[in-house]
């Protein structure tokens, strides 16, 4: 006899837009079909997964690589806890464990996360929030080729509008992209490569601000588009400015957030208009709301004697692996296939994810499986406007246990240890 429950609504977990309207079948603890997703949902809710733990790539049981993970991290003078692919729970958690052992906590993708907050701490910004966006913009301006691919329904979901809670018939937002793949959705394109956006930007604001430019063109496009793309965004009710942070590759890419802020705030001395800065899939959105009200800081942060430390430059990941400054690794994925980073390689490493995947970077000295939220427990994640927290639902069981449980575990037995 085949048991089949049907969840009314489910929040998909597998990007930051964490799209509430899934529907989900669940037949004999299988998930056989999904409404309402886009391929991420597709591939998440149905990936097959290895949750056997292991040292040194041998099976064991739990209990055995819980007590290896222990005499790693006990012994350990300077810990990295990172990737932090997990919910709520699982962060905070993850907080008291490099709280006990003195360690540093940040994100996979902490470059782009602080550059966000870099240019946040410089001078503030305007943003606005998905229902905001549905619901009023008139304008948008979009940045980037990679927003469909990353953020599949934010068209669907944000853009394409049956009905608002002010107009109806709704009306379609004008649509005006920079990048070099232009959707077929734009209202109008300007080819740029994003290398060229801030050279763009900070011409848009200049002109804006009735300077008068020596040259005839910015980034190969005459004056006359920019002036006509200004008198556009001017005319604008609501204007939002979008972009995929992790899309913006040139160097300082906190100086190009910055100036897109600014523009925002430049444009409302005549109008109204915002931010929409996409960004923090895998928990990213969720680390950094958690990581901020339990500490005072963004990601990224150290503990030393009970105290706090934030540097964006001396915790980064990459150039703490790059320059063996750290001593063992911990990684989080509980959402995606892992990739361990190549530079850890040869460093004392506790893998805790949802599944242990055939082509690794190298093999990691312990793996502890672990469940992944919104499938096989319940949970919360913040969505990519950062405003809003959402339930995730347990909708098949699994023989392993929470990031959360693992997480507090390895804390009370490395208490015991030093105590």
């Amino acid at each position: 006899m085949m048991l089949t429950t049907q969840s009314n609504t489910t929040t998909c977990p597998f990007c930051a837009l964490l799209c509430d309207d899934l529907q989900i079948q669940v037949q004999d603890n299988h998930i056989n079909t999904i409404t309402n997703g886009c391929y991420k949902a597709a591939s998440g809710f149905t990936q097959t997964v290895d949750i056997q733990p292991r040292v040194k790539g041998q099976i064991v049981s739990q209990i055995e690589a819980i007590e290896i993970a222990v005499d790693l991290l006990s012994k350990a003078r300077l810990p990295l806890y990172a990737g932090l692919g997990t919910d709520v729970a699982g962060i905070r958690a993850v907080l008291q464990l490099a709280k006990q052992t003195g360690g540093v906590v940040d994100h996979k993708d902490g470059n782009k996360q602080s550059a966000r907050t870099l240019a946040i701490q410089n001078s503030g910004y305007l943003t606005t929030t998905l229902t905001e966006v549905r619901n009023r913009a008139d304008f948008m301006l979009w940045i980037g080729d990679d927003i469909p691919a990353i953020f599949p329904r934010l068209w669907q979901r944000c853009v394409e509008r049956e009905a608002t809670l002010f107009a109806n018939p709704a009306k379609q937002p004008t649509i005006v992209h920079f990048g070099s793949q232009s959707p077929t959705e734009a209202n109008q394109s300007f080819n740029l490569n994003l290398v060229q956006l801030p050279e763009v930007i900070n011409g848009l604001r200049a002109l804006l601000a009735g300077q008068v430019l020596q040259t005839t063109q910015i980034a190969g496009i005459p004056l006359e588009e920019y002036q006509s793309l200004i008198a556009k965004m001017k005319a604008a009710q609501y204007g939002v400015i979008v972009w995929q942070t992790a899309s913006l590759s040139m160097e300082q890419t906190d100086l190009t957030i910055h100036a897109l802020y600014q523009l925002a705030k430049d444009l409302n001395q005549t109008t109204r208009f915002s931010a929409l800065p996409l960004g923090g899939n895998e928990g990213g959105v969720s680390a950094l709301q958690v990581t901020t009200w339990q500490t005072g800081f963004p990601l990224r942060i150290g503990f030393k004697q009970d105290r706090v430390h934030y540097d964006s430059w001396q915790f980064d990941t990459q150039r703490l692996l790059k320059q063996q400054e750290v001593d063992t690794l911990l990684w989080l994925s509980s959402f995606d296939t892992p990739q361990l980073p190549k530079d850890a390689k040869g460093l004392p490493t506790i893998l805790l994810a949802n599944t242990y995947p055939e082509n690794l970077t190298y093999e990691p000295d312990v793996f502890i499986p672990i469940g992944t939220p919104g499938i096989h427990h319940t949970g919360q994640l913040f969505r990519v406007d950062g405003v809003v927290a959402l339930p995730l639902q347990h909708l098949i069981n699994q023989s392993t246990t929470t990031a959360e449980s693992i997480l507090v575990t390895l804390t009370e037995k490395i208490l015991m240890k030093c105590s």
